[in-house]
């Protein structure tokens, strides 16, 4: 990616984005509160404390952008399973695919619509044909996680008769959920006053990397590029060095929770007035309460946060220690009382230091209390100082590769991880949601799809004979095998 000029740090790089490539500055907090993007969508709200002094913080992550009705969704069972939330996917990577992941969790019955000819981009990015009949779109393990609990279906959305089907559809649904780049949903004719048109009490959820309108809402985004225009890649890094990017998209599961969220209110909302409603959750907003204390601290002081490591300010200690060979382990004083309970435990005159019971002596002699730490940890072993920092009330863990993840105890104990299988992977572990209902963890019912796998099976029960779904088929309306466009 492009470097953005030092002027101009908070926008998007024009040439990648010309190019449709996902490319973002790295803005402190300073030009984040500046982007004239947030400023067009009116994303701050204005806090007054009680002595007078006024502070921007981020607005609501969601908005309701229309409304019909009230009204009614067309009758019929159709495709959908007697009872349930019927919901109508039509999202792709991960933001919009967990909040279908969550529905399906908690009982809806959910329908992905892909196509053939551009099917969710999770399923992996080499092209049909390669790796030799492995079938190599079936086998993304971060497709196959979010798409749990939906049936797939396939429609070639630019064509007429799929574009009609796929109405059709929504028509007898309660929610759809898209996350398409800008302009995509106005191209294919699926906006929300088109289905609402038939369906007034849709519940539509769209998530637009930077939002629907504005300056910059038509960049391509990605995950890591409303990390950076957030301002979170600024704040992470050593001291001294350069920005850094967390080790995933983080700004995807943020939207997909809080996208999950705004349709349960919608929802909610609708049980009471009967109406539709069209929620925006521009992720960029969504991302931005996870940077607050930060906001905060530059209107506070006027001062830009710097870049700190593993130190937090009042935390000393706080950091990641080295036990031996590729053993770590993390820590973090919080207060002057768990230091106080923990400098006993240390078999070190330094530690019982007078002038390191208070925060601010800590933190002036903050490199050699960090050096103090890692020689105890690492002479002391895991057991020792896990066992010192349980009984002071610090907050303490190794750090875990992915197989002791999957073996930790909490994890197992209350159900997280589910197995399945699926075609052609066979069995695997995955995370169930993160959230518990009455005592028990939703988990979703069904592996993720195959592509077009329920195809045959929904167009059926929306009327179409055998013959009809063969000429849709012969169309390239529909289809299970990849084709190149």
């Amino acid at each position: 990616m492009a470097r953005t000029a030092p002027g101009a740090r908070g926008r998007p790089s024009h040439e990648p984005r010309g190019r449709r490539v996902p490319a973002s500055g790295h803005p402190d907090m300073a030009e984040v509160l500046a982007s004239p993007q947030l400023k067009a969508r009116k994303s701050w709200h204005t806090v007054t404390t009680p002595a007078g002094r006024e502070f921007r913080v981020p607005g609501p992550p969601a908005r309701i952008r229309a409304q019909a009705g009230p009204g009614q969704r067309e009758t019929g069972d159709g495709p959908w399973r007697p009872g349930a939330l019927r919901v109508v996917d039509l999202s792709m990577g991960w933001a919009g695919p967990l909040v279908g992941l969550n529905l399906a969790a908690m009982g809806a019955d959910v329908i992905k619509v892909e196509s053939h000819t551009h099917f969710d981009w999770w399923r992996g990015s080499r092209p049909p044909g390669d790796g030799d009949g492995m079938d190599l779109h079936e086998r993304s393990h971060v497709f196959n996680t979010v798409n749990r609990g939906k049936r797939g279906i396939t429609l070639d959305l630019a064509t007429p008769r799929g574009h009609q089907l796929v109405v059709d559809l929504i028509a007898t649904a309660d929610v759809v959920v898209e996350n398409f780049a800008a302009g995509v949903i106005e191209k294919l004719g699926l906006t929300y006053d088109v289905l609402s048109a038939r369906n007034p009490s849709l519940v539509m959820l769209r998530q637009p990397g930077f939002g629907a309108d504005g300056p910059e809402s038509g960049y391509v985004v990605f995950g890591n590029t409303i990390e950076g225009m957030s301002g979170l890649s600024s704040l992470v890094g050593y001291e001294g060095g350069p920005p850094t990017m967390l080790s995933n998209a983080c700004g995807d599961p943020v939207s997909g929770l809080g996208g999950t969220l705004a349709v349960l209110a919608a929802l909610e909302s609708r049980s009471r007035d009967g109406k539709g409603r069209l929620l925006e959750c521009a992720q960029l907003e969504g991302f931005l309460p996870l940077v607050s204390e930060a906001l905060l601290s530059y209107q506070q002081t006027g001062a830009v946060p710097p870049r700190q490591g593993n130190c937090r300010p009042g935390h000393t200690p706080s950091g990641a220690y080295h036990l031996g060979d590729d053993r770590w382990l993390v820590l973090e004083v919080q207060d002057d009382a768990r230091w106080a309970a923990l400098s006993p435990e240390i078999d070190d005159a330094w530690a019982r230091e007078p002038s390191l019971a208070t925060a601010g002596g800590r933190e002036a002699s903050r490199e050699s209390v960090e050096a103090g730490i890692a020689r105890w940890v690492a002479s002391a072993g895991e057991a020792a100082v896990l066992s010192a920092c349980d009984r002071a009330g610090v907050p303490a863990s190794l750090v875990l590769g992915e197989g002791e993840t999957l073996g930790l105890e909490p994890l197992l104990v209350s159900g997280f991880w589910q197995g399945m299988d699926r075609e052609p992977v066979g069995y695997h572990l995955y995370p169930s949601v993160a959230y518990s209902a009455g005592g028990e963890r939703p988990l979703p019912d069904r592996p993720a799809p195959l592509l077009g796998e329920h195809t045959g099976e929904v167009l059926a029960a929306m009327g179409y004979d055998e013959t009809a779904r063969d000429e849709l088929a012969r169309a390239g309306v529909t289809g299970q095998v990849p084709v190149r466009t």
